[in-house]
């Protein structure tokens, strides 16, 4: 996670100073000013996790001491249902709870979560806001693993005939945009919406869903 905000706000402070017209100034003895970030990460997950993840614990033991660069990150973790945060976390943890749950789809435990924190109060006027977008998003993380998943066998087989990386990717890719297509097929978009988003033929479409049913 550090190395990939290092090379986030890299490109972001290049955005900006791109931006302001001072990309000439990289190069003059000029100090060109820029906000200073805050960088912070939720996390869900049920493994150990200290406060703070820190860039220098990617360096060799021996640079991990030394003070030229520095960023880390803070660490949340808490629920708490009095600020936006905290409540996020809350409901990641009651959605993930009821994904595994038997006969639960994924649409339905993104549904129940959401009924839950209305319940709760949780989130509440984002939820009445922004409720089908949350879920969007929820479903491509959970797709992204479960579809490599879903068609892992499948696209190694391949890939292995094949005897080329470039066959083992294009099984990897192929699983993931299936699976994108489950997902959205589960959430009652229609097939000329699911094209539309995944830059796909509504005729691709109905094929990776007809496959599914088999």
């Amino acid at each position: 996670m550090p190395v990939r905000l290092l090379l986030y706000i890299a490109e972001e402070y290049e955005k900006i100073i791109k931006k302001n017209g001072d990309y000439k100034l990289l190069y003059s003895r000029k100090l060109i000013t820029l906000p200073a970030p805050e960088f912070y990460v939720i996390y869900t997950g049920n493994s150990e996790c200290g406060e703070c993840m820190c860039l220098a614990d990617a360096f060799p033991k021996e640079y991990r001491n030394n003070s030229f660069l520095h960023l880390d990150i803070k660490v949340i973790k808490e629920e708490d249902k009095n600020n936006i945060l905290g409540g996020y976390i809350a409901f990641v943890k009651k959605a993930e709870k009821l994904k595994h749950k038997q006969g639960y789809t994924f649409t339905e435990a993104l549904k129940e979560a959401v009924q839950w924190c209305r319940e709760e109060n949780i989130l509440t006027s984002f939820m009445e806001r922004r409720s089908e977008e949350l879920m969007s998003l929820m479903l491509e993380e959970w797709n992204m693993e479960d579809a490599i998943k879903y068609n892992r066998e499948d696209a190694w087989e391949e890939g292995l005939e094949r005897g080329l990386e470039q066959g083992r990717q294009e099984g990897r890719q192929e699983g993931l945009r299936n699976g994108m297509v489950y997902a959205y097929y589960e959430m009652n978009m229609n097939t000329n919406e699911i094209a539309k988003k995944l830059n796909l033929t509504e005729t691709e479409v109905l094929e990776i869903i007809s496959k599914k049913s088999m």
